[in-house]
């Protein structure tokens, strides 16, 4: 587990945000918690995409690159428990993530199959995946 870790935060998951690098990081927050739908589901978010502009982002957001326990069926409990870390994580930031969307070769945006943008999440610059996968909350997941 621990090599797995070691191996996700070097190639798989972006450790950190630097919008120097990733300039297509937006500011995004959720008013309640209530919009953490599960541990890699955020829904309805309100992006901020510069300029003053911001934009509610329907159906949400799909965190990429693992699977979370979901809250319905035979990992409820599981489920619950995740979601809840990452509702516990949100409020101490203020309800504020970063949400860095990941990008196919022709350099658009990737979507999951139920439509939402794909992307990581960063709360104090850190990967918020790792953190889940740490609490035993996730496993890696291929979309390809």
């Amino acid at each position: 587990m621990l090599l797995t870790l070691a191996i996700l935060q070097q190639i798989v998951f972006p450790q950190s945000v630097d919008t120097n690098t990733y300039p297509r990081v937006y500011p995004c927050e959720v008013r309640t918690l209530a919009q953490v739908y599960d541990a890699d589901t955020i829904t309805k978010p309100d992006c901020h995409l510069g300029m003053g502009v911001r934009v509610r982002i329907r159906p949400g957001l799909r965190l990429f690159g693992f699977d979370a326990p979901e809250v319905r069926g035979e990992t409820k409990l599981e489920g619950r428990r995740c979601r809840d870390a990452l509702r516990q994580t949100l409020k101490a930031n203020d309800m504020k993530f970063e949400f860095l969307a990941v990008r196919d070769r022709k350099g658009e945006e990737r979507k999951g199959k139920y439509g939402r943008p794909l992307g990581h999440m960063f709360i104090d610059g850190q990967n918020v995946a790792l953190r889940l996968m740490e609490a035993g909350c996730a496993t890696v997941k291929d979309y390809d």
